[in-house]
């Protein structure tokens, strides 16, 4: 099936990410995507074939093809290939199908905030692989995307429900989700698949073994108290709760892993992602995790009072003030934002409101990066005034001057801000 796969979108994160798992079974990759990036460049790096426009006829030699579930039916390569009779993969089925391959165990990671930080903790373990929905954070990764024995693999709720017999093409299967929300607040809104209760009812349909394993969190736990149980196959095998200690930044295991304590500088969803990964290691009675949370997620302490976080999804952005509020008790908290195109465009500025309105002062930092300009800031800071009061548009040097030590900082954006 992948003797010549064909990827298209091969530069989106989640399709580059099933492009390097191929490349490091040795299998030559050919795909297609509309514009060059850093990922299409690592790719090319790496040998694959990335032509900047899509062409049916490139698609005839293909053994397969792999497309986004976003993908419309109607895409001329896609059309190409069906009318040839190519095999048309979605990423999930492509995933499944390269593990029974290559052999691998899988474990699937689930959760809004969860993902990316959940496949970034196998770069923790030697021989561990992921793919995951970002570059790794360590000093011996760059790729997001490492094939392994054991694996971590982000998947997107929307694909399991879109597709799920695809899931009972995986070997043996582990199921993580280190936090679940159904407010109505970004992309879940109110579909009832989604509600805690009913995700977990379809999780337990693939836990088709005697060693998997689902790990979910408690609905009712306090957020200083995150509680997860581990289900093997539909009997609840044990509910462990750790503590979090925000002012100290350790989370701490339950006394029955034998786990160290961790330090932890991230928002308490953060944290939640550790704990789900202990109760899984703990029933895999492998090593727990020990390392600074700087290796796992994104929000990151830079000095004193000041944290940086990349991820722009709102859901991120609200949790991320959330928990900076309980380190800062009654200390106002600043938060400067450069947007990127998605920030602005995928999202609706009730949804930004929402997430940013418990703090005490929002800096729109212009210009912004590439794909939007700085008319967007000067928009965007407007449509914020709705529902919080303290909002400028301003420069980084100018943000940098005006942040002094003494008053609690979030910086949302990449690395140009630290």
């Amino acid at each position: 099936l992948f003797a010549h796969p064909y990827i298209c979108g091969i530069g989106g994160i989640g399709m580059s990410g099933v492009a390097h798992l191929l490349i490091d079974m040795g299998i030559s990759v050919v795909g297609s995507d509309l514009r060059r990036s850093i990922l299409t460049q690592e790719l090319e790096d790496r040998g694959a074939v990335i032509k900047y426009e899509p062409d049916p006829l490139r698609v005839r030699n293909a053994s397969c093809i792999i497309a986004p579930s976003s993908f419309p039916a109607t895409h001329p390569e896609l059309e190409a290939a069906r009318e040839a009779g190519i095999v048309c993969l979605s990423r999930s089925r492509a995933l499944a199908q390269l593990c029974h391959d290559a052999e691998c165990v899988p474990s699937l990671c689930f959760g809004t905030t969860a993902r990316g930080k959940l496949t970034r903790l196998a770069s923790c373990h030697s021989g561990f692989g992921w793919c995951a929905g970002a570059a790794i954070a360590s000093p011996s990764a760059s790729r997001h995307a490492v094939l392994a024995h054991q694996m971590m693999i982000d998947i997107d709720e929307r694909e399991f429900l879109a597709d799920p017999e695809a899931f009972r093409l995986f070997p043996e299967l582990d199921i993580l989700v280190s936090d679940w929300q159904n407010d109505g607040f970004g992309y879940y809104g109110n579909d009832p698949r989604f509600q805690y209760d009913n995700f977990v009812k379809s999780a337990l349909e693939f836990q088709n073994g005697t060693k998997a394993f689902l790990v979910m969190p408690q609905k009712d736990a306090q957020p200083e108290h995150p509680e997860f149980c581990l289900w093997q196959e539909s009997r609840i095998l044990e509910r462990f709760v750790f503590d979090l200690d925000f002012e100290h930044g350790v989370l701490k295991s339950p006394k029955s892993f034998e786990f160290d304590d961790v330090p932890v500088y991230g928002t308490r969803f953060d944290a939640a992602a550790v704990a789900a990964a202990q109760t899984w290691l703990f029933a895999r009675q492998l090593p727990g995790l020990r390392c600074d949370f700087d290796c796992v997620g994104w929000f990151n302490r830079i000095s004193n009072n000041h944290f940086h976080d990349i991820r722009m999804h709102p859901v991120n952005v609200h949790n991320a003030v959330d928990s900076l509020k309980r380190i800062a008790t009654t200390a106002p908290i600043h938060v400067a934002i450069k947007p990127f195109s998605s920030t602005l465009k995928y999202y609706s500025s009730e949804c930004w409101i929402r997430a940013l309105s418990e703090a005490d002062h929002i800096f729109v930092i212009s210009p912004p990066y590439e794909g939007c300009c700085i008319q967007d800031c000067l928009d965007f800071a407007k449509e914020l005034r709705h529902g919080c009061p303290n909002v400028d548009v301003i420069s980084l040097e100018d943000a940098h001057r005006r942040a002094g030590d003494n008053d609690f900082w979030l910086w949302i954006g990449a690395d140009d801000l630290v």
